[in-house]
């Protein structure tokens, strides 16, 4: 169902600092993350599952614009574009969290039927038509995509926040996260993605998985919700962290 999104998040009876909501915005260090939005929007969003895998595919449209959004279209391109016509959306991204095969498998078809442009990290193996690194910014009409280069599942690992949303493909899943112990994988780099640009963001976030792996009923959940639940998120050195995902 569609939804307004104020990026701010506001709280009832919550003050903000509005100087530094306006630092946040014009701060340039690659390490700072801005929490904060400040743009109104009207958002549609439609998580899908798949039959035969545990992977998720999501679209997201501007109401405004009508322009859409397709994050890691593992397949089901037919669909894909059923729900972009019955939307009247025009796809101009196609987004890839990370560059694995299971995500991106419907990438060509998606796009060579709807057009839009491939957006991933530099040193993703698909060769994005729009790359993008941490911190940077992309607009779907006036909703603002914040991307977070996240690595350690893949080193081109991205996460991407999108109203209250954030797409975490596979550095964080509900109640897990993810592997980082296979080819391509580095789990100091996922603690540090995990604690220092995950874990900082608002707990009001929107967790949207790349992937169903059970462990919980939910398919999505808040960012502060998983702060609780989560194991994996527990607070651990990144030594412990990395003994953590040898033994996991």
């Amino acid at each position: 169902m569609p939804s307004w999104d104020l990026n701010i998040l506001v709280k009832p009876r919550k003050c903000y600092n509005v100087k530094a909501i306006i630092k946040g915005f014009l701060s340039r260090e690659k390490n700072i993350i801005p929490k904060y939005h400040v743009v109104l929007v009207k958002m549609k969003f439609q998580q899908m599952g798949s039959k035969s895998s545990s992977n998720f595919v999501y679209i997201i449209m501007d109401e405004g614009t009508k322009e859409a959004a397709v994050i890691d279209p593992s397949g089901s391109v037919k669909d894909i574009v059923a729900i972009l016509k019955a939307w009247g959306a025009t796809l101009k991204y196609v987004v890839h969290t990370h560059g694995h095969g299971d995500h991106t498998g419907g990438t060509q078809g998606l796009i060579a039927q709807c057009g839009g442009k491939l957006v991933a990290h530099p040193s993703s193996p698909m060769h994005p038509a729009l790359p993008v690194r941490n911190n940077e910014r992309l607009y779907l009409g006036k909703t603002d995509l914040l991307f977070l280069n996240t690595p350690g599942h893949s080193y081109d690992s991205i996460c991407m926040a999108a109203g209250k949303y954030l797409f975490t493909g596979d550095t964080l899943f509900i109640d897990e996260c993810g592997y980082a112990e296979q080819v391509g994988g580095d789990s100091a780099l996922m603690w540090d993605s995990i604690f220092n640009r995950i874990l900082k963001l608002d707990d009001d976030y929107i967790i949207c998985p790349g992937h169903d792996l059970k462990a919980s009923a939910k398919k999505t959940d808040t960012l502060g919700n998983q702060r609780k639940s989560n194991y994996a998120l527990k607070p651990r050195t990144k030594d412990e962290f990395r003994a953590f995902m040898m033994s996991a």
